[in-house]
């Protein structure tokens, strides 16, 4: 009843990335129900986004999914990752199949680091197919609770060919532009 007006999480992950870096232009917001690529002008107004909220494959969920498959505590996935030597190649990005594939491998006794870094594979291709259909600009700041995970930021780095900028607590970004 004391609140004077609504800020979508949207808008709200768009102030604060500008907030936080005022050059930003693109925010990435890797959630844990969803992700979104969100566009700001220079004075940090919304111009543009697009969520990936049908599918799983690039949300937090998902990783915490295939982190309790692999038994490994869902905060040292990206440190593991980053010790693959040969990344799986999932045979497909959809959650549900992926989960199937990597129990697969898993049986097969492939490396928990070569299936981690082939999840990262997956969620950071997610990433980039939302940027194409927006538009990416530099700067690139991420967001979200999955920004604090090394391997998948590494993975959209290679992908992109841009290192996106990161504030300290990633996950605090929404609240803050709130």
């Amino acid at each position: 009843p004391f609140a004077h007006s609504h800020v979508s999480d949207i808008l709200a992950h768009a102030l604060g990335a500008f907030w936080y870096f005022p050059s930003a232009r693109t925010v990435l917001d890797l959630g844990g129900q969803d992700c979104k690529a969100i566009n700001v002008d220079e004075r940090g107004r919304l111009t543009g986004f697009i969520m990936n909220d049908k599918c799983a494959s690039g949300n937090g969920r998902f990783l915490e999914t295939m982190a309790d498959l692999l038994e490994i505590p869902i905060e040292k996935t990206g440190d593991i990752s980053l010790e693959s030597q040969k990344p799986v190649i999932f045979s497909t990005i959809c959650a549900v199949f992926a989960k199937s594939e990597a129990l697969a491998i898993l049986r097969k006794g492939i490396p928990k680091s070569d299936i981690l870094a082939g999840i990262h594979h997956i969620m950071a291709v997610q990433c980039e197919k939302m940027l194409e259909m927006l538009s990416l600009q530099e700067d690139l700041v991420m967001s979200g609770g999955i920004s604090k995970n090394i391997g998948v930021v590494k993975m959209v780095t290679k992908r992109l060919g841009i290192t996106p900028k990161i504030p300290a607590d990633p996950q605090m970004v929404g609240a803050v532009g709130a």
